[in-house]
């Protein structure tokens, strides 16, 4: 039987994890695992024993300025005595169900395997980049004007780090919203030896940017993270910081969302950039997601009704019609062009990682009547999506 897991269950959960996930003895008394809520995972029992078991992680995550709640879908594990017998399935359904009753719009995992996940409506929705490039392929940046000051960072600067977080939060699409805790615990995982945090301050010594990497000496190679930079000018400056190394470094090693045009700051493009698959997204609330969701202002409004097809998720099979004007979507009575749809497109559509122009090409779309395309991909018009919190 699946129930809600408790204190008492923390051992069992972490001794299934470690085993199902090949992890370090040690896996149990250190994060991420000693600082998870043990009433957010359900666990399906044999008798006394765990054999599965999975986690929803709530929080909200930002499209633009606009914050959605939505559920980290984590630590899904079955104890390999016990696969295929449908439990992780069991898992799902609960899951949404409960998700559906809390009236939570979305949610976002990151899979060890993407086709497991698609069937039960999740779908690829974001690209990570990570750039190579040698330092003489690189343009030597403009040094920042006026006065600035260079300093280490460190978990306990999170006061200063976070407003800067959330100034590039509101510029990007479905970044996790985090408290000091939250991103405490966080920067805990990743800020390790020889790891660095550097912030960039300005002459009042106040801190507008900061940037997490480091440095491979045996290879020679200088490896960025993160550039949190609320603006160009921010972002530049970092760049002139990691040229600043071309003594000490022959490489760059950097990580960034699909859309960055960090090409700009290259002299030679003949360089090499490996994409790989980031978080799938599903829209659990259909409705509640389309309601939610910011949208591009024009000078005109789009309306359609909505057809989905959603096995697990059968309340969002109820044909819904829509308007979109100055920047809202709201309910309509008035029955308009029908989209059919399946909930996995709907939520590359969503969150713009694909355009209805592209859906339509593929066949990942059908509408009913003729309908402006061209203005659908520009209300729906967003940064590409790209999380950076691992779950």
């Amino acid at each position: 039987m699946f129930r809600r897991l408790t204190e008492k269950d923390r051992r069992a959960c972490a001794e299934l994890e470690r085993y199902c996930f090949s992890l370090e003895d040690a896996y149990m008394s250190r994060p991420p695992f000693s600082v998870k809520k043990m009433e957010e995972f359900l666990g399906w029992f044999e008798g006394d024993r765990l054999v599965a078991a999975g986690q929803v992680i709530p929080f909200q995550v930002y499209i633009r300025e606009t914050l959605i709640p939505a559920g980290g879908v984590a630590s899904v594990v079955t104890d390999p005595g016990y696969r295929r017998q449908g439990f992780m399935r069991k898992f799902i359904i609960r899951t949404l169900e409960e998700m559906h009753k809390k009236s939570i719009p979305l949610s976002i995992l990151w899979p060890a395997e993407y086709c497991f996940y698609q069937p039960l409506g999740w779908e690829q929705v974001s690209e990570i980049r990570r750039w190579e490039w040698e330092f003489k392929d690189m343009y030597l940046p403009e040094k920042p004007t006026g006065s600035f000051i260079w300093l280490p960072l460190t978990v306990e600067s999170i006061c200063q780090m976070l407003p800067i977080y959330r100034q590039v939060a509101k510029r990007n699409n479905l970044f996790v919203e985090q408290n000091e805790a939250e991103y405490f615990s966080y920067l805990q995982l990743y800020v390790e030896a020889p790891i660095q945090i550097i912030g960039y301050h300005n002459k009042e010594a106040e801190l507008v940017g900061y940037m997490r990497f480091s440095n491979h000496r045996r290879e020679r190679m200088m490896e960025v993270y993160e550039i949190f930079a609320p603006d160009n000018d921010v972002e530049k400056a970092f760049f002139w910081f990691i040229h600043s190394h071309n003594a000490q470094f022959k490489k760059v090693r950097l990580h960034s969302p699909e859309d960055a045009p960090y090409f700009l700051y290259l002299r030679n493009p003949q360089v090499e950039c490996l994409m790989r698959p980031g978080i799938m997204l599903r829209l659990v609330e259909v409705k509640k997601a389309l309601l939610s969701r910011p949208y591009n202002i024009l000078n005109k409004e789009l309306g359609f009704t909505l057809q989905i097809k959603d096995e697990l998720a059968p309340w969002n099979e109820t044909e819904v019609s829509f308007l979109i004007s100055e920047g809202k979507c709201v309910e309509s009575k008035k029955k308009q062009a029908v989209l059919s749809t399946t909930v996995q497109t709907l939520a590359q559509l969503y969150s713009n990682f694909i355009t209805f122009r592209k859906a339509l090409e593929y066949n990942l779309v059908q509408f009913s009547s003729p309908v402006d395309v061209q203005a659908l991909d520009e209300l729906f018009a967003l940064p590409k999506p790209y999380c950076l919190h691992w779950f």
